[in-house]
């Protein structure tokens, strides 16, 4: 009933600003996949995976008021499904203020479920040097390109490659550009609390000094303090990034203060070709979910927690082979937990808003309690992936 309430009174709020645009954007998917685990498993499971986004955005003809609406559904069906504990209620699982996720499907035999998440149901005002968000957003304060612990509102998993426009989060977001470059910024939001999420108020400064950028956070957050910061660097073809957060003792990291941070080195060179060296210190708390789309939940990552492992490292690279073809991969190492994972991709771009691609997840380790064993394959999982993208402008 609340999510329902909320559509209406944002819908309604579209029809007095006199919208000078309406905008429709999305995409169509279907990924089918295959998933291994040898050591639980006898035989491969399977999923066949329809993925549909629409994105709704309207724009005052002052351009001072912005509504966005935002929606994902989908579809799962095939042993994976049936075989998953929890996979129904995990993926109409929903933390924030009013429940935007509902499963309007679900198999009798269990095998198919299908889901329909709104991520996006935002009011935004600018004037000036101001902007206001208010409503679900994405409040996006990392730095690093792949780990990010200062996004303490909704950090997202690494895994999870179907989720490209990543999680939002119900809060009121104020932000002030300072100084005469306008890439200085404050920024204060707020997030109030639910039965399943403490409340969480931060507050960041950024800035911009001579081709560096850096950021300062602190933030109140499951009953106890966090500070952070990050920086960034570029030099021709060549990236530096780095960032970090401290959070004070609580609980839901076992009463002890900890910190989580990352540093990383990037660089970019011909027509599309990319590479990057990446490291990742955490707590190594467990909890994080490996794969995005093994069990097909909404995957939320904590910052505090971003990988299970207390020291990760990451090589990446991708390369063109042909005007469409990119071919890639990467592949990440945690020496202290004996785990390596391997991602290569195939990406073809048909047409100009249809794409191709392959996609795998191989997941080895060493066997617990067996330091002199040989390391075993945990799971691999393949996703072939079919996508098309559409827009439409002016439809006012």
């Amino acid at each position: 009933m609340m999510r329902t309430g909320f559509l209406i009174v944002l819908l309604g709020f579209a029809s007095f600003v006199q919208a000078q645009q309406l905008e429709l954007s999305g995409f169509w998917k279907a990924m089918p996949s295959r998933t291994t685990i040898p050591f639980l498993l006898d035989e491969p499971m399977s999923q066949a995976y329809l993925h549909q986004r629409t994105n709704l955005k309207w724009r005052s003809a002052d351009r001072a008021w912005t509504v966005r609406l935002e929606a994902r559904t989908r579809v799962f069906f095939g042993s994976q499904v049936e075989q998953t504990a929890g996979f129904f209620e995990g993926l109409s699982a929903d933390a924030g203020v009013w429940d935007g996720s509902w499963n309007w499907w679900e198999a009798a035999d269990e095998r198919g479920v299908g889901n329909t998440l709104i991520d996006r149901a935002l009011v935004s005002y600018r004037r000036n040097r101001l902007r206001v968000d208010l409503g679900r957003q994405r409040i996006n304060w990392g730095r690093h390109a792949v780990w990010n612990p200062n996004d303490v509102f909704n950090a997202y998993n690494f895994f999870d490659f179907d989720y490209a426009e990543r999680p939002g989060t119900d809060a009121l977001r104020v932000r002030w550009s300072v100084g005469e470059n306008g890439m200085n910024e404050v920024d204060v939001a707020a997030r109030p609390g639910t039965p399943e999420r403490a409340p969480l108020v931060a507050g960041l400064f950024r800035w911009n000094v001579r081709g560096v950028d850096g950021q300062i956070l602190s933030a109140y957050l499951e009953d106890t303090y966090a500070v952070g910061g990050a920086f960034s660097a570029g030099w021709g073809p060549l990236s530096l990034k780095a960032e970090a957060t401290h959070f004070g003792a609580a609980a839901a990291w076992g009463d002890s203060a900890i910190w989580s941070g990352t540093i990383g080195l990037d660089a970019t060179w011909g027509e599309g070709a990319f590479a990057q060296l990446a490291v990742l210190r955490t707590p190594g708390l467990g909890g994080s979910a490996l794969l995005g789309l093994s069990a097909g939940g909404q995957t939320t990552q904590q910052p505090w927690s971003l990988l299970p492992f207390t020291r990760t490292y990451m090589t990446q690279l991708t390369l063109p082979a042909t005007e469409r073809l990119r071919m890639g991969g990467a592949l990440l190492w945690a020496p202290n937990d004996d785990v390596l994972i391997a991602m290569p991709s195939v990406v073809f771009d048909a047409a100009r808003n249809l794409t191709a691609s392959l996609i795998v997840q191989h997941v080895r380790a060493r066997p617990p309690f067996g330091p002199d064993a040989s390391m075993e394959t945990l799971t691999t999982a393949a996703f072939l992936s079919l996508q098309w993208n559409f827009r439409v402008r002016n439809l006012l």
